[in-house]
């Protein structure tokens, strides 16, 4: 308890950060020095007849003649590396590349999986809400234009959020996290009270897409980087409970603006409903700010490096194979995210309970996203495993969606059917979601570079998500042609599942040549 508060008190004692390979030995040496004394000692603390009687005065000896060898280890090791305390000496010497010995437990790893949790929540919590807004603005705001010119909005926004991790992760590499989480948390409370007043077009790209979304990318990527730096063995249990962020966040916005939009009360019932869901989210994004802190400290500032940094991860294959399957799983996972309040519409689901269909993906998203996690962290070829995952995303969203959805067509009720894909379609993808991130970090040579990759791999597949709802809604069109869109969105999906798994069998042969 002692030591918990001395943590938490003088953090600046405790950085984790890594030592030379002659302080370990040092302390390796020490150590063992230490432990042999002791043990001759005890031996000698007999009594000099020879006989088995036990003396309490060379008992005590020992103590004393033990303390000293242990103080003088600490202070050889001290002075070897005086920037070091000797908690750290003893217990945090670890070297940064060999994940075996990351901390994986403690106050301040789990601290930054609430920093994730509140980090997922504003980001991926108000993106999954993305349906709501989408059917809302089409039934009011702007109600003359297509559906796939009002689906530019959600896409711009995906695609920001992705394409900001170029940005991000480069910044957060040389700065740490927190110069972005801060400002990350002030971009999005703005961005969504503006778009609260929006009535045009224009004015929910500029606040909702661009400024929101930027804001929400600064808190995602310095969350998920600080959280790769503090976990190996259960690191995708730590990703798996920050993930769930998202499905709570997106459970709690879609009842906060299904109450609001459903209201009957018109715009003004649109504009509160956004008030409250800027204030939350503003909340909890200078939470996640406060608890985001990496185990390294930064490199401090460099040049920016972008073909050094950013093209230079795809020379290993495997890592530019996995990043061609997030492609083709981001260009179909989001798609029945947006569509799937719009389709219940359409069949006849009475449009405040269409809405609540959002809070039940998540909540099968809360499921996937723990269980999912769990489970990746038991195997050992995590990429077969993340593989199966995203084959039966696509599944879900079709066959599956398709022919539930036409079994019921016409029906006095269709909403159960509704309701079960939100579930399951939750379940898969929010495992995919979540477990990710987890794989991206497997691939990188070191933590210092997780940041780095991770806006490789956002960079290149924000290109899919932002042309992937117009894409789905110009298969809608005006005929109202979801069957198609459905087998779009499994079909590419199942794709990228398939693509992950030749990363699976690559990795396998790999651990079979270094094993």
């Amino acid at each position: 308890m002692v030591r918990l508060f001395d943590y938490w008190l003088n953090p600046e004692h405790h950085d984790y950060n890594t030592l030379p390979t002659s302080s370990s030995t040092l302390c390796a040496n020490s150590a063992a020095d230490h432990l042999s004394m002791v043990s001759s000692l005890a031996l000698d603390a007999y009594d000099d007849d020879g006989d088995s009687g036990f003396d309490p005065d060379a008992v005590t000896l020992v103590d004393e003649k033990a303390a000293a060898a242990a103080a003088a280890a600490a202070a050889a090791a001290a002075a070897a590396h005086p920037q070091h305390t000797t908690y750290q000496t003893f217990v945090c010497d670890t070297d940064f590349t060999d994940e075996e010995l990351l901390p994986d437990v403690g106050f301040r790893p789990w601290l930054s999986v609430i920093g994730g949790f509140c980090a997922q929540f504003c980001c991926f919590g108000f993106l999954n809400t993305i349906g709501i807004m989408l059917a809302y603005y089409q039934t009011h705001q702007l109600s003359l234009m297509l559906p796939s010119t009002v689906s530019w909005i959600g896409s711009i926004q995906s695609f920001v959020v992705s394409i900001s991790g170029l940005l991000c992760g480069r910044i957060i590499d040389m700065f740490g996290p927190r110069v972005l989480t801060f400002p990350g948390a002030l971009f999005m409370f703005f961005g969504l009270l503006g778009t609260a007043f929006a009535t045009e077009y224009y004015q929910f790209v500029l606040l909702q897409s661009l400024c929101a979304s930027f804001g929400a990318a600064c808190l995602f990527y310095g969350s998920t980087y600080a959280l790769s730096t503090w976990f190996s063995r259960y690191r995708g249990v730590a990703f798996g409970v920050a993930s769930c962020g998202s499905s709570v966040g997106a459970i709690v916005l879609s009842l906060i603006t299904g109450r609001f939009f459903g209201a009957g009360s018109g715009d003004m019932g649109f504009t509160h409903g956004m008030v409250v869901v800027a204030s939350v989210i503003g909340g909890l994004g200078v939470i996640c700010a406060l608890t985001t802190r990496p185990r390294l400290p930064p490199v401090g500032r460099q040049p920016f490096g972008f073909t050094k940094f950013y093209v230079r991860p795809f020379r290993d294959p495997l890592f530019a194979l996995f990043t061609g399957a997030m492609f083709f799983i981001y260009a179909g996972i989001f798609v029945p995210m947006a569509f799937l309040s719009t389709t219940a519409i359409m069949a006849g689901v009475p449009t405040a309970e269409a809405f609540r269909l959002v809070a039940y993906l998540n909540v099968g998203s809360l499921i996937g996203g723990i269980g999912i996690g769990v489970c990746v962290d038991l195997v050992t070829n995590k990429f077969l495993a993340f593989s199966a995952v995203a084959t039966g995303t696509g599944a879900v969203a079709f066959p599956a969606w398709g022919l539930l959805s036409r079994y019921y067509d016409g029906a006095a009720s269709p909403l159960p059917a509704y309701i079960v894909i939100a579930l399951a379609y939750g379940f898969f993808s929010g495992g995919v979601l979540a477990t990710y991130p987890v794989l991206v970090a497997q691939l990188c040579p070191s933590p210092r570079s997780i940041g780095t990759h991770m806006g490789a791999v956002s960079g290149i597949v924000s290109f899919a998500s932002l042309g992937a709802l117009p894409l789905a809604g110009s298969i809608v069109g005006e005929t109202g042609n979801f069957t198609g869109m459905q087998a779009y969105s499994g079909a590419i999906v199942m794709a990228g599942g398939a693509v992950s798994g030749l990363v699976g069998f690559a990795m396998r042969r790999r651990f079979a040549r270094a094993g």
